[in-house]
């Protein structure tokens, strides 16, 4: 999401009306870069996204069904196309619908929705029938890659169409999941899922107070801007916070999940596979790799964390409701998690606020928030079209209008998911915007976790789940032994299906 642009416009709204003035924060650079041209006098002038892309070209589409496909789970329905008719209050269905009522009018086109528990297998069946079955499919990053290996998925590369360099794509997604010259999913302003699953820390703002951290290690605000906030202060700040490491009721230093090990490591910037160009290099047998993996497997023992799904405190249907009441209740200073979780907290007594991951210290000051391949659900389209071109036409004008339906009266996603943090307390003030600014822009995805290539995620959360670090070392040697030849694997499985 890009969010600087629209700092001033959000905080002035009427639905944060009542709250305090903020103060303006520093420039966080997640603005898209601005360019000059040439005047014919000789000046030069900004061009920022607004120039550099307009509109999509409008075709006339003869009223071609454009079928949207989702794995059928209520929640995230939502997040990617109206199930109303009309617009009804809400403020993420009312701009779904608004932007495809804009679209269907623009292309004279029907966008129709299918939701099936089996949507992999309803694109694998329809494929092996040559049946068109639907124009684009919203499905876990997992899925897709699964699809895209069974040679299901169409090559995004090989079509025209794809403004991939503008604002309403999400390049990290374009770069990390490449493979080769190939692209399979896409993702950014078409669907709010993806920030809604990124990784944060929140945390009590009293609390931080009241322990006399803000004198002790500055504002967070602060120290996150000036890049210091760092896996070792995070770890300190929570030190010997947790009165009675079996009482869920008590104190607690930081509540957590089986999960976050892992997406600590990848807020260190390192990972076990890296994407450059669509060219891949496997890291794990790298010391600093395993190292950093042991560091963060210690958070499975630590005293003064819960992982509230490792099964020692909650049932599997109680865990997620009792880390939101927990943190509520103000019986814990840290929380790690995703945007979505936040959205139970509406009603709690304490001010609250966000944090990206923490980085690795040493010199760096980048942070990297991960989005997991198993929770988001990007834009991929079946190999078999019914129009290729109307396809490839109607979805960038989703994702255009997405980001800026007003040009066209329309209201916006982008728009309707910065009023419902508003509504979560998350972006009431400047500094409040200015962390979600950097939470999203230091978005990070995992190819590796994601395509499954060498299967060290899955052997590391197990070990975690299992509660210590025993075993780490030996399953990162194991894996390196194979994680080439998987990776080689992987590829050639791609070449056999997409060879041209």
């Amino acid at each position: 999401m890009i969010l600087s642009a629209l700092l001033a416009l959000i905080l002035s709204a009427s639905l944060f009306a009542g709250c305090a003035k903020p103060e303006t924060p520093a420039d966080t650079g997640s603005s898209p870069a601005a360019a000059t041209s040439g005047q014919p006098d000789g000046t030069e002038t900004e061009q920022t996204a607004d120039t550099l892309y307009g509109a999509p070209a409008v075709i006339d589409t003869g009223r071609f069904v454009y079928r949207m496909l989702m794995k059928d789970n209520k929640l995230w329905v939502q997040m990617h196309f109206s199930e109303s008719e009309t617009e009804n209050g809400d403020a993420i269905n009312d701009a779904l619908y608004s932007r495809e009522t804009l679209v269907e009018s623009l292309y004279n086109c029907e966008i129709e929705h299918t939701v099936d528990s089996n949507a992999a297998t309803l694109i694998a069946n329809a494929s092996s029938a040559g049946d068109p079955v639907c124009e684009a499919i919203f499905m876990p990053a997992t899925t897709a890659f699964s699809g895209a290996v069974n040679g299901l998925l169409l090559d995004l590369n090989t079509v025209d169409g794809f403004r991939t360099d503008a604002p309403w794509w999400d390049a990290r997604v374009i770069k990390e999941y490449a493979v080769g010259p190939r692209l399979f999913t896409l993702d950014g302003e078409i669907n709010i899922r993806d920030d809604l699953r990124t990784m944060g820390v929140i945390y009590n703002k009293e609390l931080y107070n009241d322990y006399g951290y803000n004198a002790t290690y500055g504002k967070p605000y602060d120290i996150v801007s000036a890049g210091n906030w760092t896996y070792e202060m995070l770890m300190e700040m929570i030190k010997d916070k947790t009165a009675d490491p079996n009482d869920t009721k008590g104190m607690w230093g930081m509540l957590s999940e089986v999960s976050a090990p892992y997406y600590f490591f990848l807020g260190s910037g390192l990972k076990t596979l890296t994407n450059e160009g669509g060219e891949f290099t496997c890291h794990l047998a790298e010391e600093k790799v395993s190292n950093f993996f042991q560091k963060t497997a210690l958070m499975a023992s630590n005293k003064d964390i819960m992982i509230v799904n490792n099964g020692n405190y909650f049932s599997s249907s109680e865990q997620w409701t009792a880390a939101v009441n927990i943190f509520k209740s103000g019986n814990c200073l840290f929380r790690s998690t995703t945007l979505s979780s936040v959205n139970g907290l509406t009603d709690m007594k304490s001010d609250y606020g966000i944090l990206p991951i923490p980085n690795s210290g040493g010199g760096s000051r980048e942070y990297y928030c991960y989005a997991s391949g198993s929770n988001t659900s990007p834009l991929s389209m079946p190999r078999n079209l019914a129009d290729t071109d109307f396809a490839v036409a109607i979805t960038e004008a989703l994702a255009y209008y997405s980001l800026n339906g007003q040009r066209e009266g329309a209201m916006t996603l982008h728009g309707a998911f910065y009023s419902i943090l508003g509504d979560a307390r998350l972006a009431r003030t400047f500094e409040d915007v200015a962390m979600l600014d950097t939470v999203f822009s230091s978005k990070t995805y995992d190819i590796d976790q994601t395509a499954g290539i060498t299967g060290f995620e899955s052997a590391f959360y197990q070990i975690v789940k299992g509660g210590g670090v025993n075993g780490v070392a030996t399953a990162v040697t194991a894996t390196s032994k194979s994680a080439n030849a998987k990776l080689a694997k992987f590829l050639a499985d791609l070449d056999g299906k997409y060879a041209s």
